[in-house]
């Protein structure tokens, strides 16, 4: 059976790493058909899209998030775009519509195995003598063949330590390129340890580590790409230790330095990640390190090696230590309400609920709404929904938004008496002096309406109150069938606002609400005289107006 999923990337969280107007110029292109699949088996794609050239996409599904490299100049930028885009809904639609994953390399490769060695080689070289970056690679595969470990042991330190160069900085401009030339060393110590060379790699992989620790705060890391070179090390790593079998002991003291250390987070939960390896002996030793640290008290006494610990306690099912790790700093909110949360874990509901209400008592000058919503989802639980709804009321007095109202309506009794105290709380704060800004409140009073059904007062809130271009646009999309001149006027309102602050990213967003309204819009001759004015109103915007024109 095929593993190709259905929707293997969400496409809320497409939109939200793309943007609005990459994820619509993305949409465009896959709409237009310019992307050519190569190879997907749902989980991996390789994929060739047509822009102003053609360009080679990579792109995998990782939790439903896209992580991918194009070669196109706004990936090298931005780290995502366009193509990247109409890649995954390509990839997307062919798994909603049933169609099979395209397996374009498995077919060359099965061609390929049937051939004659002999004729593989000759037709190798003479690709390699008209690729120079394919002719050092076979050059460097032929040397590590070749090379004893000594010789390859130096040859690959001089390479890591140019590869992890930072001297003089690295700016995010400059991360990418910085990302990929640590790739390459780490793609060769790949081929090393498939070689059957697990010892060197080692030794080759520790001293990349100590590089990369010296050069991180010469890094500028905003983007993820050289964290992500560094997390495919660690994975690297754990597979040389999987072959090598070092001394469990030593192992371990070795990775709770580097975890208790180290800037990356490459080794964050080493224990649990090396736990096969480790075997009871080095488990012990790691526990035994962390415990040591921990009675040590001061600084030592860090969020890691809580986490350390914690891991621990969890594996080992006490729920004692776990609290006590906790109890130890109750100068935070969310320490009780991971005592809590720990306790009904086990089954101690009551003791969960009393450790909420200390809290809620402790920090009753400045009050966290999780101590409110973790209590309400145990009395919930418990079968207890009238205090559930009780303390869920209370939060919202404090913290009056769509989400904890959906908490109330979750547990409370169906009918009016929810929405209508929910607006009348909300009413009653914007008339008065709200804590709250007022666009806060009016927006969050607009959103429970529409969530209700309440369109024709959602549409009073947009009128009277100040809601924001989300709120609105919001309303518009949902009262569109219903409402459409209302939703025509809000469009255009919002595409004033746009053209008004301009840029690309905003002209792009005005293209995306000038369709919609002509979606909306009953009258297609009202649509044309009304993209006449925009166009004679803003005809000096030119990346507008070309944009405009597109749609003729």
């Amino acid at each position: 059976m095929s593993s190709f999923r259905p929707e293997p990337f969400v496409d809320a969280l497409l939109r939200q790493a793309a943007g609005p107007a990459v994820y619509a110029r993305g949409a465009a292109y896959e709409a237009d058909g310019r992307v050519a699949v190569v190879s997907t088996d749902g989980e991996r794609t390789i994929a060739r899209v047509l822009g102003s050239e053609a360009y080679r996409v990579t792109l995998v599904s990782r939790g439903g998030r896209a992580f991918g490299v194009c070669d196109c100049p706004a990936f090298e930028g931005a780290g995502f775009c366009k193509h990247l885009v109409a890649v995954a809904l390509t990839v997307n639609r062919a798994a909603r519509e049933g169609a099979p994953p395209r397996d374009r390399i498995g077919a060359i490769r099965r061609y390929l195995s049937a051939q004659d060695p002999d004729a593989l080689v000759e037709r190798l070289l003479r690709l390699a003598l008209e690729n120079p970056d394919l002719l050092d690679e076979i050059e460097l595969d032929a040397g590590d063949a070749a090379d004893d470990d000594d010789a390859l042991s130096a040859r690959y330190r001089a390479a890591i330590d140019e590869a992890c160069d930072a001297r003089g900085g690295v700016d995010w401009h400059g991360a990418g390129d910085f990302a990929r030339g640590v790739e390459q060393i780490v793609g060769r110590l790949a081929n090393l340890l498939s070689a059957g060379r697990a010892p060197l790699v080692l030794g080759l992989l520790d001293h990349l580590f100590d590089e990369m620790e010296a050069a991180f705060e010469a890094v500028d890391d905003s983007e993820g790409e050289i964290g992500g070179v560094l997390a495919r090390a660690g994975d690297l790593h754990r597979q040389a230790c999987a072959a090598a079998r070092p001394d469990p002991v030593v192992l371990a003291q070795v990775l709770f330095a580097r975890e208790m250390a180290g800037s990356w987070t490459t080794f964050e939960g080493a224990a649990a990640d090396y736990a096969e390896v480790l075997g009871p002996a080095g488990l012990a030793e790691y526990r035994r390190l962390a415990e040591a640290a921990w009675g040590a008290g001061g600084a030592e006494r860090s969020w890691t090696l809580k986490s350390i610990l914690d891991g621990f306690a969890e594996r080992a099912g006490d729920v004692e230590a776990r609290v006590a790790l906790r109890k130890d700093d109750l100068r935070q909110p969310y320490a009780y309400v991971e005592i809590a949360r720990i306790l009904a874990g086990a089954g101690r509901v009551t003791e969960a609920l009393t450790w909420l209400e200390e809290g809620r008592w402790t920090f009753e000058d400045r009050p966290d709404e999780r101590l409110f919503t973790c209590a309400a989802e145990l009395l919930a639980g418990s079968g207890r929904p009238g205090e559930a709804e009780t303390l869920l009321w209370a939060a919202f007095e404090l913290w009056p938004g769509l989400d904890l109202y959906r908490r109330v309506r979750a547990v409370a009794p169906d009918g009016p008496a929810c929405p209508e105290r929910a607006v009348a709380i909300l009413r009653a704060r914007l008339a008065g002096t709200p804590r709250l800004q007022p666009w806060s409140v009016a927006g969050a009073l607009l959103a429970i309406q529409m969530a209700e059904g309440l369109i024709d007062d959602a549409w009073a809130t947009a009128e009277g109150q100040d809601v924001g271009e989300t709120g609105l646009k919001a309303l518009a999309d949902a009262s569109a069938g219903t409402h459409p001149a209302r939703a025509v006027a809000a469009y255009q309102s919002l595409v004033e606002a746009r053209l008004k602050a301009g840029g690309a990213g905003n002209y792009d967003a005005a293209m995306d609400l000038i369709r919609r309204c002509a979606a909306v819009r009953q009258a297609p001759g009202a649509q044309a005289a009304w993209l006449l004015d925009l166009a004679a109103r803003h005809k000096a915007k030119r990346t507008f107006i070309a944009r405009l024109q597109s749609l003729s």
